[in-house]
């Protein structure tokens, strides 16, 4: 049995990892991936969906067994789950959500748009495409 300042080191230690598992995943993980799985969108990070999943299953196990009293019993493990989960969780969905864009990976474009002149006169498309500087032809995305 740990003695309380123990145990409020332990909670204080979770919720600060679930706090900071977010940022850290985004600044570093998520920029060397991009997107793992393309087809959820900003939800498909690696650090929306470590905080989605670990923060979800810590958060629900937690609950069912504090309510349901199932699974985990033991209530330190419990309130370090709780302390964990809902900031991870929390965190990760505000940050996707918070989100514009993502790519699929590395700097690849995930769209190349190339107008090509049809008539004798260029188009809108065309003039403002010629417009762009080589970086911002780049970053040319259709999310």
């Amino acid at each position: 049995m740990a003695s309380f300042e123990q145990e409020v080191l332990i909670d204080v230690g979770a919720l600060v990892i679930g706090t900071a598992q977010p940022f850290v995943l985004r600044q570093y993980v998520d920029t060397k991936f991009g997107a793992v799985v393309p087809q959820l969108g900003v939800y498909g990070t690696p650090s929306a969906l470590a905080g989605i999943i670990a923060g979800g299953i810590a958060t629900g196990a937690s609950l069912i067994g504090m309510f349901m009293n199932k699974g985990v019993k033991d209530p330190m493990v419990q309130k370090v789950l709780l302390a964990y989960g809902v900031p991870a969780l929390t965190g990760s969905l505000i940050m996707a959500s918070l989100t514009q864009t993502v790519s699929s990976g590395g700097t690849s474009a995930q769209a190349v748009f190339r107008p090509q002149q049809v008539g004798g006169a260029q188009s809108p498309v065309a003039k403002n495409y010629a417009s762009l500087s080589p970086a911002q032809r780049q970053n040319l995305s259709v999310l």
